[in-house]
């Protein structure tokens, strides 16, 4: 398992004062984006994600869906299944074993490291040939249910593509050096038999049924069918060929070749003949490049960049498009709600997931319109989407596997964002507001008031507040019964997220920056701090004293609350990070090749105490020029800043402090140069402040 340890998280109403470690640790994926291959066994395809594997499952000639899936730490490049178990080569140099003898719930067994990165895998009985980048190729031994020992390494020159095994010989394929046979009746020590090269570079290939004929996809150079009787002496006997044709990727089925032939298709080749192969069918791919090609039972499952096609190919010579399996990606934002996720995966659909064993969630059902889902919530049986211009979508999930939808509430504007407070939902729609809709019986809500906003991006409804990022107009904090204005502070933002703790909330802005707003007083929020990003904040959760937030390609950064300028790298993701949940010790992030579920587990706490009394006074007050400020503290405040904010808020003055000791403390501040009026007093350390209004009069 891929394992961070970083300094995270504070409990709810605890000050953390020297120490918290947290291990962030990925328990489960949901990768159903950036398929890159796999392999058919009868009515399933198990295909390689970037974190792992999943099955997909042929539910008949029309329809096929992915069921299952399991969380790997390597990075998968190729996929070979025998028995009960899956074998995963992966380019960051681990051998993955799956157990899939429950297809909708497979899980990690054993996990072997090799000193190269990993480009194939064969298998044959319990031992295990892997193709190494540039080492030649190794074999392992596998002793279910979990062991995995070496038992040799043979070096060749330039490295090895992939490989394939009839009988006791294996087939090594070594790009421009061609084909090498070895003898591996004793896997300990392989011995070398015969070798061709020829033209093209050979990627792959395939042992005909009887061993007697190899077939490899040679790019440039098309098909070449090699006979491989004699073992010391491979031979190529046949060839197909055709201008400007590349082939990649090579399955067979009976007397027919299929080849992977990039953007320009799928090629159907019958070799019934050896020496003459012949065009049988094409199938052609529109926008996007075949990655991979596997068949079984008489269907082909074609991997593309936008997902998986089933292919009828009962008849080679006529090949019949059956059913599509779309993985766009594009996963947006999540929801947890008890053990089911949400996801929001904008024109991929909405996913809705069993998490009640995060190591293996399950896909219950995907639900599709022709609209991009942007965020959601969920209430008892219901779920909740904003679907961008189609407006507020009303999914029912009473039954978890069949999703349907109930209605859909049609705005004239942009539905951005939805969430949900006690029995309020709200939904932000630019140009016209937040709409606010009763859900205490959520099968039948009813439309409740509208708070008008200009351009409301995202919201957070959190005890009794709405807290609305307005592209326009700012942060506004609104009662969530009474829809009326509580406070608000103008400033102009490119919102992308929104999240409230204690009393402060956080606007992630497209600007690189994420505003820090002070809302011990509601009726006046103030801006106390801004925070510089790397890259675009695309969504925030705050886990004290921690702020989380997803930095597309850099993954998830934490930015302390408690620490200025200090932050770290959680989590390095391998695509995209685009949004963040949280539930207790889940962490939920989504990124573009799909879902990583993980589990924050703390295993040290130094001191935990509850939130100490901190008071500030001043007097006189009213005062003429000249006020002393009283501060008790129960314990050392360390860099302490006492700043002066007018009726706006802004900083107007700044009193550095620095270390305050534990108790009583006057100080005396002269404001002679300030003008008459209103005026507020904070007191900030690190994470938490403190306020207190004064009347400047002279």
């Amino acid at each position: 398992m891929r394992r961070i340890t970083q300094y995270v998280l504070v409990f709810c109403l605890a000050v953390l004062r020297y120490g918290f470690a947290l291990d962030a640790t990925i328990s489960g994926t949901v990768a159903w984006a950036s398929l890159k291959g796999g392999v058919a066994r009868g009515d399933y395809f198990y295909g390689v994600f970037p974190y792992g594997i999943g099955c997909f499952q042929r539910l008949d000639s029309i329809n096929v869906k992915l069921i299952g899936w399991a969380y790997g730490p390597g990075t998968g490049q190729k996929v070979a299944v025998s028995g009960n178990y899956a074998f995963l080569a992966c380019s960051t140099g681990e051998l993955e074993v799956f157990d899939i003898s429950n297809p909708a719930h497979i899980q990690l067994n054993a996990v072997y490291t090799a000193d190269d990165r990993l480009q194939g895998v064969a298998v044959s009985g319990e031992y295990i040939y892997i193709a190494k980048k540039t080492r030649g190729f190794g074999t392992v031994r596998f002793i279910p249910p979990n062991t995995i020992e070496p038992v040799s390494n043979t070096i060749v020159s330039g490295g090895v593509f992939d490989l394939a095994i009839s009988g006791n010989t294996l087939a090594i394929f070594r790009g421009l050096e061609g084909l090498t046979l070895y003898d591996v009746s004793s896997p300990a020590s392989p011995v070398r038999l015969g070798s061709y090269r020829g033209g093209g570079v050979v990627r792959e290939g395939r042992f005909s049924e009887d061993g007697a004929y190899i077939y490899l996809a040679a790019d440039a150079s098309g098909l070449i069918v090699i006979d491989a009787r004699v073992r010391t002496n491979p031979t190529p006997v046949g060839q197909f060929v055709q201008p400007d044709l590349s082939v990649y990727d090579i399955d067979l089925q009976g007397n027919y070749a299929f080849l992977g032939c990039g953007s320009i298709g799928l090629f159907s080749v019958d070799i019934s003949n050896p020496s003459s192969p012949a065009l049988a069918d094409r199938y052609f791919v529109s926008a996007t490049a075949i990655s991979d090609f596997a068949s079984a039972n008489g269907y082909g499952y074609l991997v593309t960049g936008e997902g998986l096609i089933l292919l009828d190919i009962s008849n080679p010579a006529r090949i019949i498009f059956r059913a599509r399996e779309n993985l766009l990606g594009g996963h947006k934002q999540a929801y947890i709600y008890g053990t089911k996720l949400v996801v929001c995966s904008g024109y991929s659909g909405l996913f809705n997931i069993d998490i009640t064993d995060i190591r293996s969630p399950l896909i219950l059902d995907i639900f599709r319109l022709s609209l991009s889902f942007e965020s959601a919530v969920m209430k008892d049986d219901y779920i909740f989407a904003a679907g961008g211009t189609a407006g507020l979508i009303q999914i029912n999930a009473c039954v978890p596997d069949s999703l349907f939808l109930v209605r859909s509430f049609e705005v004239s504007g942009t539905n951005n964002d939805v969430d949900i407070d006690n029995n309020w939902l709200f939904c932000s729609v630019d140009g016209q507001g937040v709409f606010r809709l009763n859900v205490a019986n959520p099968a039948t809500p009813s439309a409740s008031g509208i708070f008008p906003t200009p351009h409301p991006q995202s919201i957070k409804a959190k005890n009794g507040l709405l807290y609305i990022a307005d592209s326009d107009s700012g942060l506004k904090i609104v009662s969530e019964n009474e829809l009326r204005p509580v406070g608000g502070y103008p400033v102009r933002l490119s919102p992308t997220s929104i999240d409230v703790s204690y009393n402060r909330v956080f606007i992630a802005d497209r600007n690189r920056k994420i505003f820090v707003f002070d809302t011990s007083n509601p009726a006046l929020p103030l801006v106390v701090d801004t925070i510089a990003t790397a890259s675009i904040p695309l969504s925030i959760a705050v886990v004290e004293p921690y702020l989380l937030v997803a930095l597309g390609e850099l993954g998830v950064v934490a930015y302390s609350l408690s620490l200025p300028d200090s932050n770290f790298t959680l989590i390095n993701t391998q695509g995209t990070t685009t949004g963040l949940a949280t539930l207790g010790r889940i962490l939920v992030i989504t990124e573009n090749e799909g879902v990583l579920i993980c589990r924050l587990a703390g295993t040290h706490i130094e001191e935990i105490q509850s939130l100490p009394y901190f008071s500030l006074e001043t007097y006189p007050n009213p005062f003429n020029r000249a006020a002393t400020i009283k501060i008790k503290t129960p314990v050392d405040l360390k860099n302490a800043e006492l700043s002066v904010h007018n009726i706006l808020g802004r900083k107007v003055k700044t009193f550095q402090l620095g270390l305050l000791k534990q108790g009583e403390t006057s100080i005396k501040l002269d404001m002679c140069e300030l003008s008459s009026g209103i005026y507020f007093l904070r007191l900030k350390n690190g994470l938490y402040s403190y306020h207190t209004k004064i009347t400047l009069i002279k």
